[in-house]
């Protein structure tokens, strides 16, 4: 507690700290249209629109299979609980679960028409997950998630009602209506898809067999509300000479998005945002150079924050670090302070922090 007290910098990871980690999908992207998705929380009831018309997903090919990726690839489930609707698992996930839902497809039924029968998980490095399933057809399917880059760029084809060869065009109208939900504070995740031999060995997965040559499917943004109280332990820190920065692994523009609204920083600048890759590409006496000015790191790896760390202690800082993932306890070790969360941490990272975060909130540790 003493060591919190002389604290120079805190470095927050986003989701659930600086966040409310209480995700609901509210915009899709499939076949060349946008369409709003209403409803809040995990009560699976909302409705669907395009171009302010409503209407019943059922029976729409391309977004029943968007539906259908993002609630099978999936280890998260929701069900009701004394009349509150709650998520078992990732938040995400369960926004992803919601969402069929609210299309009239059951999580358990799907289940059951296309049982799983391997999977590669997510890890942050690759920024995606993949699982596969059998399908009603007997076929071998690959349903795969993540970072919208991540997918297109390992995408070949697309499909809206057919798969055709995935264009140029394809690719830029796609990451422009990333751009667009980012921008409104959305985290994005591209689905697609790929059909492997009936006997691919299923008990040797490779990644780059399974994770290439996809066919790219659509995209789900989802509203991760701010902490209402984190604003003002924001400002209190600052004024208690304490710097805020988040480290999180979501895109740059959601990440600058949250970060202006919760009072990090005013406006982005050249100096103050950096990404994963450019912390990957600096030597340390580059990112020394530059740290001081930065207040926001995004798509950044376990690997990446431990360096941040490494850097701001350099330049004389005692700096708190938030993590919450197996591979983030390096990166916890790094700092003088790991603070680790209680409520979505590993074992290993509470083993490795020297503070636990029972409620996992950013205004905690600047009270503490």
């Amino acid at each position: 507690m003493e060591t919190l007290g002389s604290t120079t910098v805190i470095c927050s990871d986003k989701t659930g700290t600086l966040t409310k980690n209480e995700m609901t999908v509210q915009r899709l992207t499939s076949n060349g249209r946008t369409i709003h998705v209403t409803g809040a929380g995990y009560v699976p009831e909302g409705e669907f629109e395009s171009g302010g018309t409503k209407f019943d997903p059922r029976g729409d090919t391309d977004l029943e299979l968007l539906l259908r990726i993002g609630a099978l690839n999936n280890d998260a489930h929701v069900q009701e609980n004394g009349g509150t609707w709650i998520c078992f698992g990732d938040p995400t996930e369960g926004a992803l679960i919601v969402t069929a839902e609210k299309a009239g497809m059951s999580q358990s039924e799907l289940k059951k028409t296309y049982p799983r029968v391997a999977e590669l998980p997510f890890d942050s490095a690759r920024k995606r997950m993949s699982t596969l399933h059998r399908t009603p057809e007997g076929k071998l399917v690959a349903y795969v998630k993540g970072a919208p880059e991540m997918i297109l760029e390992r995408s070949v084809s697309i499909f809206d009602g057919q798969v055709r060869p995935i264009q140029q065009d394809d690719i830029d109208v796609n990451m422009d209506s990333m751009t667009k939900m980012a921008e409104d504070a959305l985290r994005v995740l591209a689905m697609a898809y790929k059909e492997l031999p009936d006997d691919y060995d299923i008990m040797n997965l490779e990644v780059e067999a399974v994770e290439s040559n996809l066919t790219f499917v659509g995209m789900m943004g989802m509203i991760d509300p701010a902490r209402e109280e984190v604003p003002l332990a924001i400002k209190t820190a600052q004024g208690a000479g304490i710097r805020s920065v988040m480290v999180t692994g979501d895109h740059k523009i959601t990440a600058i998005a949250i970060a202006k609204e919760i009072g990090i920083i005013d406006e982005e600048t050249p100096s103050s945002v950096l990404e994963g890759a450019d912390v990957e590409g600096f030597t340390d006496d580059q990112l020394d150079d530059v740290i001081e000015d930065v207040r926001v790191f995004a798509r950044v790896s376990p690997e990446h924050k431990m360096r941040i760390a490494q850097s701001l202690k350099r330049l004389g800082h005692i700096v708190a670090m938030t993590g919450d993932g197996v591979n983030d306890a390096p990166a916890l070790k790094a700092a003088d302070i790991g603070v680790a969360m209680g409520i979505k941490g590993t074992d290993v990272t509470k083993e490795a922090s020297d503070m636990i975060l029972e409620d996992d909130n950013f205004a905690t540790i600047v009270k503490a």
